[in-house]
């Protein structure tokens, strides 16, 4: 004997209905509460058991445990014995409404595996992003056009792609075929915005993006481009309304834009709060220490977002160039977690500026998240591995690693080594610093010193001792220090994937050397003989006088 339970509700951080539904034991019962291993309803506390559903001779009951509130079947309350139930039946509870079907789960239905005992039941109008698109008669010309501006856009020539463009849709607009073919008309715009983007022609696209959202104000994809040009532009506010207009419009089948546009409102609002905040004195980079986590915190809905958060925040340019930010991992904070959250740190380092800054992302534990985010945003990610593979570009799983492994020192070329070896045997450090100038440039340091600073991170290369300042350490980590000669003379030099090589100042410009034995000077050693000589004769004098 098979069943299923279906379970339906408008999801909270979203307004989105979800159908869910798993299939129900006949060896056991199950419980309907906020246990993981049961039918967990969202947001009920784990320790809540409201209900449990049992088998026996061929027939399911639905049985009120303590605590259960207002539990009704078929809007009735049940008694106190086992109550039996039928095929339609529904269940009431804490807001909840749940349909029993003695039926096996229906066959040719998609569903999504939440990684729980709840499978997402996928409506019909939900497809893939990056199925087939639908068949209308904007095909052939959506196909067609694709086509032609393909070996364009692949040799970048993005003005002539604008160009084409802006004719195509003169000509629907003359042929009055704007409202016929809508779905041509909108990849039209959404080419010629990306077109105007890629040319260098920022405030063109965005005037076009704004003009494409008075015809389809309805269209969640140009109000994403909007609000993600508005995040490059850091207009916070008008970001989190572009975003909210997303993720109000979205349609179902557009999962990708709905999650995009749900986790970017979160950066626009944590943006402005930084703002704010710094507004008052708050300093969001790192201070220059490692144990250092009172950073602000971000309270995300499933696992799976911060992917997302990062991503946006390298695809807006907030940490500098696409390809400069690194997103690090560094494992969990186990002090201010739940058994229901999870805390993770992470460093965002800014290769552009040598910046390190922190967060704290506060996530629910994958039992106890809301299943069908999971399941949404698993299909995500899989849509952006196929089809955008760099999305990942600057994340680096850290958690492994001790944090000595992690900072990896700067390493001494073979032509430093040689010249400090015939240093002076007395106790000294090879000490690396930087320090920033008021219009943001760094002047990078090497000095022999007799001891390091207290937060210097320590390390040996051959009989060599090396301190770095703490608050360095990321920006050097992975640098080469060399000794060469140039045509500006003798010098270290620094050479990083981080930054340009550059010359280091030093309190010499030569590597220092044991100390050579002091000569007299000649002049000094003329006159203390004359003095000398003075002396013996009148030492004679006085002799032969006596």
């Amino acid at each position: 004997m098979t069943a299923h339970i279906e379970l339906r509700y408008r999801r909270s951080v979203d307004g989105r209905e979800v159908a869910l539904v798993a299939e129900l034991p006949t060896i056991r019962s199950i419980e309907i509460g906020g246990a993981a291993d049961g039918l967990r309803l969202p947001g009920v506390d784990p320790q809540r058991a409201l209900a449990t559903i049992g088998f026996a001779d061929g027939t399911y009951t639905l049985e009120p445990r303590d605590g259960a509130g207002d539990l009704t079947v078929n809007g009735a309350a049940p008694g106190p014995s086992p109550h039996s139930l039928a095929d339609g039946d529904v269940i009431r509870i804490e807001g909840f409404d749940l349909t029993f079907h003695h039926a096996p789960l229906p066959e040719g239905e998609r569903f999504l595996d939440t990684q729980m005992r709840w499978k997402q039941r996928v409506p019909p109008e939900l497809r893939r992003e990056g199925d087939e698109s639908p068949r209308d008669e904007s095909t052939p010309y959506v196909s067609e056009f694709e086509l032609a501006i393909r070996p364009l856009i692949n040799s970048e020539q993005h003005e002539e792609v604008e160009r084409r463009v802006s004719a195509e849709l003169l000509r629907l607009i003359r042929a009055d075929e704007s409202e016929t073919l809508e779905r041509y008309a909108r990849f039209l715009w959404s080419i010629r915005i990306a077109a105007l983007a890629r040319s260098g022609k920022g405030p063109a696209a965005e005037e076009a993006c704004e003009q494409a959202i008075d015809l389809f104000p309805g269209d969640a994809s140009l109000l994403l481009w909007l609000a993600m040009s508005q995040l490059r532009r850091r207009e916070w506010v008008g970001a989190e309304s572009s975003f909210g207009r997303a993720l109000r419009v979205a349609g179902r089948g557009e999962l990708r834009t709905l999650h995009t546009a749900r986790v970017g409102l979160l950066l626009a609002q944590d943006e402005r709060q930084e703002e704010q905040r710094a507004a008052r004195g708050y300093r969001r980079t790192i201070v220059p220490h490692s144990h250092d986590w009172a950073v602000p915190e971000l309270q995300l809905a499933a696992p799976g977002d911060e992917l997302l958060y990062w991503n946006l925040l390298r695809s807006t340019g907030l940490f500098g160039p696409e390809s400069t930010p690194q997103f690090r991992f560094l494992g969990y904070d186990e002090t201010p977690a739940t058994s229901e959250t999870l805390v993770q740190r992470w460093e965002i380092f800014d290769r552009s500026a040598g910046r390190v800054y922190r967060r704290l992302i506060r996530l629910p534990r994958l039992i106890y998240a809301e299943p069908s985010l999971v399941a949404e945003n698993a299909l995500v990610r899989q849509f952006l591995n196929e089809h955008e593979p760099t999305w990942v570009q600057g994340l680096i799983d850290l958690s492994d690693e001790q944090d000595s492994i992690r900072r990896a020192p700067v390493i001494l070329e073979p032509s430093v080594i040689e010249a400090l070896s015939s240093s002076t045997s007395e106790p000294r450090y090879l000490r690396l610093a930087t320090s920033r100038h008021k219009d943001d440039r760094l002047t990078f340091h090497v000095n022999l010193v007799a001891s390091p600073m207290p937060d210097d991170v320590i390390y040996e290369q051959g009989a060599i001792k090396v301190a770095v300042a703490e608050r360095d350490v990321e920006l050097l980590a992975g640098a080469r220090l060399s000794w060469q000669r140039d045509s500006d003379g003798e010098g270290f030099y620094l050479e990083s994937p981080n930054f340009a090589r550059v010359r280091v100042l030093s309190r010499r410009d030569a590597p220092p050397a044991k100390a050579p034995r002091r000569h007299l000077n000649p002049v000094l050693g003329v006159s203390i003989g004359l003095i000398v000589l003075l002396l013996v004769l009148r030492l004679l004098l006085t002799v032969l006088r006596s």
